[in-house]
């Protein structure tokens, strides 16, 4: 059975090899004949062949890349479905970091974040089909098994037949392909068939790689186990001494030295693959049946191949996305983060791919559990903290210390929103005033708008500063919240409020300017009702 990995690489061989045919260029000197030169695109060798070879060469790839798109198709299929759920759940968690905006028409957060929630169900279940496309791709029988149930034995036979009516190549090879081609289009004659086999067969060796296809060879049916290909000797690596297994794997097997350290099963199964215990199609089932293979999925295992192999970008992508997250935690939260802290979230979330709300949530979780020093301190003080605070001034609502830290903390780790945090004190501050204030509440208004007209004769009155006043100071807060001698809860008229702030001695009116001023001209008028002035 062919993985998924060597289907893949056949394909990508194929349509190589078909460009290379549709680039063929005439022989200078021979345009009569019709000779033209194709340059293998593997090892860049060339060989001369007439029009008609050409042809024939062409249709063979062409039937064969066929055969293996078929065999894709569920998974093509899955992966398609599965991206166009990755491209639904960026969406979602874009509309649902501002859902007044980014939804048409406005969403609430609490919507928007059920979308999310959905969207990765969604995710979720593409991704299981994928998984389930994979293992029904790589149990699809190709054709040389067909042949080998059929005639029960494993040996590449020359000119044996499987479903597919297309003889089997002696190798895979470029002449065998046109063994191939004498099946499905015909026999050519024998001189002109032997003369193609001499000159075109120079291009490749019949050299199969791991279950799959030989390099130049005709797709699917080039996927060949190594024990056959090794005459039952059990693959590359027969033979070899008990050793240094680590080394031999780099050097005889190096695409497979990024499985190296991953499992002690897998490890296993390099050193009996090295020493040349089990064939290379035993060494893929061990790997599959291992307990990193069974408790991971496609990503996380890619993920795991990439950092083991030398020169990947998977070092850079860490870096870029420390750096990322240290931006976040800046920008958002005001707190200054040291790479130590994020570089283990950091790749976690790339080798998990984590979407991006998942992983913000995440170095919010950083900066609440106070990993690097300061952090926390930082949040309170920085942004999140600045942010709350102002609501709490909005409605005049005074929080203690240990809901305050903890609402800053539920929003850096995405338990808590702003907005969920604002509705909170909303809710408390409808609580402390008659209904007309509560009415005004709901509209939109905050309590600071409320009592900006009462706040500013306050400051005219008392000659005082407007920024001076807060409305958690009850002295204020009395305008929005009096009893009138009808028992009626509700906020005072302006008149009302200013009479207030002159009788009452609290507000210290008689100490103002103001109050001299008229204490002066009352005094006046007295002396002059009793003609002491003029």
């Amino acid at each position: 059975m062919a993985t998924l990995g060597d289907l893949l690489a056949q394909v990508d061989d194929l349509d190589a090899q078909i460009a290379a045919v549709d680039d063929a260029e005439l022989v200078a000197g021979r345009e009569v004949e019709g000779v033209v030169q194709y340059v293998d695109p593997a090892t860049g060798e060339t060989v001369e062949l007439s029009r008609e070879e050409l042809q024939i060469f062409r249709n063979t790839l062409t039937g064969a890349r066929k055969q293996v798109n078929k065999i894709l198709r569920p998974y093509s299929s899955a992966k398609k479905a599965y991206d166009d759920a990755q491209a639904e759940l960026r969406r979602a968690e874009e509309v649902a970091r501002n859902p007044i905006t980014e939804a048409p028409g406005g969403m609430s957060q609490q919507e928007a974040n059920k979308n999310v929630a959905a969207a990765r169900k969604k995710v979720e279940a593409a991704g299981r089909k994928v998984n389930l496309s994979v293992r029904r791709v790589e149990s699809t029988e190709t054709p040389e098994e067909v042949v080998q149930a059929e005639t029960g034995s494993p040996t590449r036979r020359e000119g044996a037949v499987g479903r597919t009516g297309a003889a089997r190549p002696a190798g895979g090879s470029t002449a065998g392909q046109f063994r191939m081609a004498e099946a499905a289009a015909g026999e050519p004659t024998a001189a002109t068939m032997a003369d193609v086999k001499t000159r075109v067969g120079k291009i490749r060796a019949a050299k199969p790689k791991t279950g799959g296809a030989v390099p130049g060879g005709a797709g699917v049916d080039s996927a060949i186990p190594p024990s056959v290909a090794d005459g039952g000797k059990g693959g590359k690596g027969a033979g070899k001494p008990r050793g240094n297994w680590e080394a031999i794997i780099r050097r005889e097997f190096g695409a497979y030295a990024a499985y190296i350290g991953i499992d002690p099963t897998v490890d296993d199964a390099l050193g009996k693959l090295a020493r040349g215990d089990i064939s290379e199609d035993r060494f893929d089932a061990m790997i599959r049946s291992s307990e990193w293979w069974k408790n991971t999925n496609d990503f996380i295992r890619q993920w795991d191949l990439k950092e083991r192999t030398p020169g990947s970008t998977a070092g850079k992508e860490v870096a870029d996305r420390v750096q990322e997250m240290q931006d976040y935690a800046l920008s958002e939260f005001g707190v200054s983060l040291s790479p130590e802290s994020l570089r283990a979230w950091a790749r976690q979330s790339l080798r998990e791919r984590s979407s991006t709300l998942t992983w913000q949530n995440g170095v919010g979780g950083i900066i609440e559990k106070g990993t690097t020093p300061g952090a926390v301190d930082q949040l309170r003080t920085g942004n999140v903290g600045e942010k709350l605070r102002r609501i709490n001034a909005q409605y005049g609502y005074d929080v203690s210390s240990d809901y305050f830290n903890k609402s800053v903390a539920n929003i850096a780790n995405g338990t808590l929103t702003e907005e969920m945090y604002e509705n909170e004190v909303k809710t408390q501050a409808k609580t402390l005033y008659g209904q007309d204030v509560g009415q005004l509440l709901d509209q939109g208004y905050t309590l600071e708008d409320i009592a900006s007209p009462y706040l500013q004769v306050a400051a005219n009155t008392l000659e005082m500063p407007v920024d001076s006043m807060v409305l958690s100071d009850p002295k204020f807060k009395a305008a929005l919240d009096f009893t009138d001698e009808k028992g009626q809860r509700r906020r005072m008229s302006l008149s009302e409020w200013q009479r207030k702030l002159r009788s009452d001695p609290q507000y210290g009116w008689d100490k103002t300017e103001q109050a001299r001023q008229s204490a002066d001209r009352a005094a006046s008028t007295i002396l002059r009702a009793f003609g002491k002035v003029s």
